[in-house]
């Protein structure tokens, strides 16, 4: 999705309002290198914010381009359950 933002595709499938949970790499990183330098983290463990996000808003914060809309088939909603994460201190970085 970002990928295509930054190569100038501002296409969003259906109306744009399907929710993701938009993760930031930083997170990823965080968490995976704490996970590799400590016993802290055993287990399997979702990493996301925990908030679902409009990927029409996230166009609207990268770029001030109007996105074209296309059909296709999609999972409507989809954020993580992250409160196993969060029990062992993880807090996300988000974009709103």
């Amino acid at each position: 999705f970002i990928s295509n933002i930054l190569r100038g595709s501002y296409v969003l499938y259906d109306t744009g309002k399907r929710t993701r949970d938009y993760v930031h790499l930083y997170d990823v990183v965080k968490v995976t290198m704490e996970a590799a330098l400590t016993d802290k983290w055993v287990g399997i463990y979702n990493i996301g914010t925990g908030k679902s996000t409009k990927a029409e808003d996230l166009l609207h914060l990268l770029s001030d381009k109007r996105p074209v809309f296309k059909e296709k088939k999609e999972i409507e909603h989809s954020v993580f359950d992250i409160s196993k994460a969060r029990a062992n201190g993880f807090d996300p970085f988000t974009f709103a």
